[in-house]
């Protein structure tokens, strides 16, 4: 049936309330992981504090320091009430009140101090103290600040005077030069370009391979699986090189500080995600030939030491992390700007788009054999980046390797005969 003419309305004559009114504009499509759309980054950071951050240092009790010795042997496990106070040593708090230790089956015990932990190991008449050398310097758990190298002699002295306190209030002095079992050096960065940059910057380093080192081992925050919060190269060991999100980590629950009302409040020094990143070199070596003492390590080479593996990265051409497009184009433009062999450039590029696609490479069998061969052009290939991304890393990397100290002849004058700590 057609419509009688007089029934149809024009355009004019419709309601208001017909009408559809403005139209919203289709929203931007977001990138992924909360990156930028530029199509290479370059980071923005500047360095706002380095230094020591965790020490332990280990102290050898002289023979005939006996009422320390005593006190190393006499640990009070939870279990036992504790010995009369007439017992002329034993293990104290700070304040000098006899307390409990847990112990283990062979006799060694562990204190546990809010800024500290002290270690008892009465076979090798050893006590050992860990914590933040800021802590340590002002026996607090909410000092946080790096310690710089020169201050080291005073972090010693601070565990020095801590072993003294815990065994009874005597002074001893060590058998022999007190030796460092593990010293972690960190670098904090803050972003001086938007929060999206530092995660972007966090995300491409998760894509570098080391030599010898492979994939890191990476850390997500727990419900946002797009979120990055560390990185950590290997994967697992006790000399470690570790970025991860300074910031982030001090907004967690455990991070928590009480306020004026005396309720539990995050702390002020959480930040964003992206906006302060942590660089760190853990060292704990298992070989005691590989401790050092505080004159070595205030005579160290410390920025080879913080470096590591890292350091061939410095001497590549760039670290340029990019995504399989832009890898691609990076590898063209690079191959036509220093007229190298097409058939170098036809393979790398074939090959580096078989391991994005996760399809067999014929030539280089694995991807840390294809690594290598784009490391040697400053190129690193990372799937996680959007299509076309590509960052930056060598100049950040420059800038926390260059705040530590240098010994180009690296001198290693020790009575032990120690080849200094492994890279």
């Amino acid at each position: 049936m057609g419509v009688e003419p007089e029934a149809e309305l024009s355009m004019s004559e419709l309601p208001e309330a017909v009408g559809i009114g403005e139209v919203s504009p289709i929203p931007e499509e977001k990138s992924e992981r909360g990156i930028g759309d530029a199509p290479h980054l370059t980071p923005d950071f500047s360095v706002q504090d380095w230094g020591f951050d965790t020490v332990g240092i280990a102290f050898e009790i002289v023979p005939d320091a006996e009422f320390s010795l005593q006190a190393l042997r006499s640990a009070n496990t939870k279990h036992n009430a504790l010995p009369p106070l007439i017992q002329p040593a034993a293990i104290c708090d700070l304040n000098g009140a006899i307390t409990r230790v847990n112990e283990t089956e062979k006799g060694n015990w562990r204190l546990n101090l809010p800024f500290a932990t002290v270690k008892g190991f009465p076979d090798f008449r050893t006590i050992y103290v860990e914590g933040r050398a800021s802590a340590l310097l002002e026996r607090s758990s909410s000092a946080r600040h790096l310690v710089k190298p020169a201050d080291l002699d005073n972090v010693e002295m601070a565990a020095l005077r801590i072993a003294w306190s815990v065994l009874g209030g005597t002074v001893f002095l060590p058998a022999s030069p007190s030796r460092y079992r593990r010293w972690d050096l960190a670098v904090d960065v803050s972003n001086n370009g938007c929060p999206q940059e530092g995660v972007r910057a966090l995300e491409a380093f998760s894509a570098v391979r080391l030599p010898y080192w492979c994939l890191p081992g990476v850390n997500r925050v727990k419900r946002r699986v797009d979120l990055l919060s560390g990185v950590r190269w290997p994967a697992s060991g006790n000399l470690q090189f570790r970025i991860y999100d300074k910031g982030l980590e001090m907004g967690l629950p455990k991070h928590r500080v009480k306020g004026a009302d005396g309720n539990q409040i995050k702390n002020p020094a959480a930040r964003d995600p992206g906006h302060l990143l942590r660089l760190e070199r853990q060292m704990r070596p298992t070989n005691p030939t590989q401790r050092m003492t505080t004159s070595e390590l205030q005579a160290a080479d410390l920025r080879h030491i913080w470096l590591g593996r890292w350091e061939g990265c410095l001497s590549a051409p760039s670290l340029t992390v990019c995504s399989p497009q832009a890898t691609r184009l990076r590898l063209s433009a690079l191959f036509t700007s220093e007229r190298k062999q097409a058939a170098q450039a036809k393979r790398l590029i074939a090959e580096s788009i078989a391991a994005a696609e996760g399809l067999p490479q014929g030539i280089y069998g694995d991807d840390q054999k294809l690594n290598n061969e784009l490391m040697k052009l400053g190129i690193v290939q990372s799937k996680s980046l959007p299509a076309w991304q590509s960052v930056e890393l060598q100049r950040l990397l420059h800038q926390a390797a260059d705040v530590w100290p240098t010994n180009k002849t690296r001198p290693r004058a020790s009575s032990a005969g120690t080849t200094g700590p492994p890279s």
